[in-house]
């Protein structure tokens, strides 16, 4: 499983920076929503994710704001050209079958770091898009961190990481500490900046190991001081600065799985917007079957045991055979078959079952079952070896009415 979690509210802002303004001609801005959606189609490119879930910011005060309460103080208001854009996005992505998720108390990056945690401990593989480095220290051997901008993106490891900031990806929390982050107003130790701070850290490792070794030759009196004098706000920083992991996340990770959606909604919101070649690529990509996988036909195989039950179903392709949590697909492989199996033929055709002399199971099907309905056998105590012909392995989410299970093997015979 591969999850793709972006920070929406930061990725929105890139894109709203990152192009010229644009409009409709009623006047309504669109520059951020179209730019969010072109990153957005280039990091489901990039990932190929199997699920993506969007987070976002509330206005509701956070638990850091209970904290101290000037953080993010020093931020200026979203300009009104973008932040009329953000309800009608946030409308939009639902309707073209992407999960979003935010809470009261929680920002877009708590989700993030809950995502990651999550997909930790499922064994999944966490990609996380944000223009915000404060992500940075969610990186993982299975999250990496995505720099997505407009332009190219930058994809982050812990190898990357330690290259680019000469330190460890457990020193990034540490290193805000001691520095601060003037774009959140935390505040940090007064005087530290970011090349002392990151000698501090090579040096002693971590906060706790700066406090404890206070007094060593490696500090200068000066530097002493000003730590001495900013240590409770060193910590009150690291707090700050902690991405938290427990934001309120469903952790079924099959929930963000991109869906149908509301493409008659999905297609008028792009209309209005004007934007016609996504109404065009993006919809009916969310308005059709899913697309049916091209996979290499499987040898016929033989199979040990009792068929108890098989559900047999039948499309303008061909058969399917659904038994043992699988699917095998049957193709039309001759003409005798195919002709055999078509609706006319099959429309004065009895369903038939028989066990021959050699206890192989000859299986005659009725018709037409083209559209939708099932056919269903079932042979109780049949102990044989039964082989399958004709197969190739279909996912089973291949349609939704083919989620049926079945235990067992079947041997395919033609119609004698």
């Amino acid at each position: 499983m591969k999850l793709l979690a972006i920070d929406g509210n930061s990725i929105v802002n890139r894109a709203f920076y990152g192009i010229k303004v644009l409009t409709t001609k009623t006047g309504q801005y669109t520059n951020g929503i179209y730019g969010f959606l072109n990153i957005l189609q280039r990091l489901e490119k990039q990932v190929e994710p199997d699920g993506v879930v969007i987070a976002f910011d509330l206005k509701a005060p956070t638990f850091r704001h209970k904290m101290y309460r000037d953080y993010k103080g020093t931020r200026k208001g979203m300009p009104r050209e973008l932040a009329e854009q953000m309800p009608i996005l946030r409308e939009l992505l639902p309707a073209l079958g992407y999960k979003t998720v935010s809470a009261e108390g929680y920002e877009a990056d708590d989700f993030l770091g809950t995502f990651s945690r999550i997909c930790e401990e499922q064994g999944a593989d966490c990609y996380i898009a944000t223009g915000d480095r404060d992500s940075l220290q969610l990186v993982t051997d299975k999250t990496t961190v995505i720099l997505a901008t407009t332009g190219k993106s930058e994809f982050m490891n812990p190898e990357a990481v330690e290259e680019k900031y000469k330190l460890k990806v457990s020193q990034l929390v540490d290193l805000k500490a001691l520095m601060g982050d003037s774009s959140d107003n935390i505040p940090g130790v007064k005087g530290i900046g970011e090349k002392t701070a990151v000698a501090l850290l090579q040096n002693f490792a971590t906060l706790d190991g700066v406090y404890e070794n206070i007094d060593s030759d490696k500090i200068k009196k000066a530097m002493r001081e000003k730590l001495i004098a900013g240590k409770d706000t060193a910590y009150l920083s690291k707090e700050l600065g902690t991405i938290c992991k427990t934001a309120p996340a469903d952790p079924d990770l099959n929930l963000y799985k991109r869906g149908i959606g509301e493409p008659e909604k999905a297609k008028k919101i792009l209309t209005d917007l004007e934007m016609f070649a996504f109404a065009e690529k993006l919809v009916p990509a969310v308005n059709t079957e899913e697309e049916k996988p091209k996979l290499p036909k499987a040898e016929a195989k033989d199979y040990d045991g009792s068929l108890k039950k098989c559900v047999v179903m039948q499309d303008e392709n061909g058969f399917a055979l659904v038994w043992e949590n699988r699917v095998q697909r049957l193709e039309y492989t001759d003409e005798r078959l195919k002709k055999f199996l078509e609706p006319a033929t099959m429309k004065q055709t009895q369903w038939q079952t028989t066990l021959d002399g050699n206890k192989n199971l000859n299986a005659i099907f009725p018709g037409p079952v083209l559209c939708s309905p099932v056919m269903k056998f079932y042979l109780k105590k049949l102990k044989t070896k039964i082989s399958i012909g004709f197969c190739t392995i279909l996912k089973c989410r291949w349609q939704k009415s083919w989620r049926l299970w079945s235990t067992g093997a079947l041997r395919w015979t033609g119609r004698e």
